[in-house]
């Protein structure tokens, strides 16, 4: 399999099979980008930018081409699409906007309807960031079905494929990392946060605090997905504070998982060595063996796990932080 790491200075394409020790580094790529996103559509792979730019490859990351029409925004922050290799590719920028890029061309719509929220919503920045669209979750149950969440500003729904919206941030902590719908309940959500892990069962009307210590964490990434028996299985990045306290208290990165469905969580024996300031950034399920997910970190390390992390290996060492994680 491949996989295409995003970092500050580039793409990493790395060839890797299951028992190897480690991953083999093929291709450096478009090392002048800050790559924040990446997502596959069909065989077509795209990566977004820190400067608002999206680059497309047709071959699993060996050659790289911008997308016609860059976008306006400062930057593109996360990357998502449906079932399918025509389904719309949506972006997420910062400031907070939408885009969509149907199949057949490379011209970006911005999704109106999405920015008139503004005028209503209070979304604000933080330190030099200003609000921005953090995460995007096309429903696996139902391609029109989009959840947004801005960072930060809450959650929102659309049930007609972004022509229309609505809050779904009832009780939710509005600094919104990650959206994920439960892939055997499609009514049941789980949101991760800058104040924890959040639940919701009616697709994000209400949602309540975990109450468990991953309520309460600093969340750095979630993703939901299923074992071969098809119980819902959850892996939960968490820090013990905000970024700007690691160089001062350290990241105490941990990655919790759940097997049933977020009801109870235990930590991943992933015996990683890592330098108190480091973080975990990116999980990625992995696509061949159901048992199987990749964690990185922002030092450059990726790991792979089976098993609710029963058994954990360091197949990449690199040297720049991972801000995201593509496997193919």
């Amino acid at each position: 399999m491949r996989l295409i790491a995003g970092t500050k200075r580039g793409v990493r394409v790395l060839r890797w099979i299951e028992g190897e020790r480690v991953a083999a580094l093929r291709t450096r790529a478009l090392e002048a980008e800050e790559i924040r996103a990446a997502v596959q559509r069909g065989s077509t792979v795209f990566v977004g930018t820190g400067n608002g730019k999206v680059f497309a490859s047709p071959d699993g990351g060996a050659a790289w081409e911008p997308v016609l029409e860059r976008l306006e925004c400062d930057a593109v922050c996360c990357l998502a699409t449906g079932r399918g290799g025509t389904s719309p590719l949506f972006a997420g920028t910062e400031p907070s906007a939408l885009f969509a890029l149907e199949d057949g061309g490379g011209v970006w719509r911005e999704i109106e309807s999405f920015r008139a929220l503004e005028a209503a919503e209070e979304w604000r920045g933080y330190g030099e960031r200003r609000a921005h669209v953090q995460t995007i979750e096309v429903d696996p149950h139902a391609d029109k079905r989009l959840y947004v969440g801005v960072e930060i500003g809450g959650a929102y729904a659309s049930d007609d494929g972004g022509r229309t919206w609505h809050v779904i941030g009832d009780g939710l902590y509005e600094d919104v990392h990650r959206l994920a719908v439960d892939p055997r309940r499609g009514t049941r959500m789980y949101a991760a946060t800058g104040g924890g892990l959040y639940v919701s069962d009616d697709r994000g009307l209400s949602w309540r605090e975990h109450p468990e210590e991953v309520g309460s964490q600093y969340c750095t990434d979630l993703r939901a997905g299923s074992d071969r028996a098809g119980t819902s299985v959850l892996y939960l990045a968490t820090a013990g504070g905000t970024p700007a306290t690691w160089p001062r208290r350290g990241a105490q990165a941990r990655v919790h998982v759940s097997r049933d469905a977020g009801s109870s969580w235990s930590e991943a024996a992933i015996g990683a060595r890592l330098t108190s300031k480091e973080a975990y950034t990116v999980i990625t399920p992995d696509p061949v063996d159901r048992e199987g997910v990749f964690v990185a970190t922002d030092g450059g390390t990726i790991y792979h796990g089976r098993r609710s992390g029963e058994r954990w290996s360091a197949i990449y060492r690199g040297t720049e932080a991972i801000l995201t994680l593509l496997v193919i």
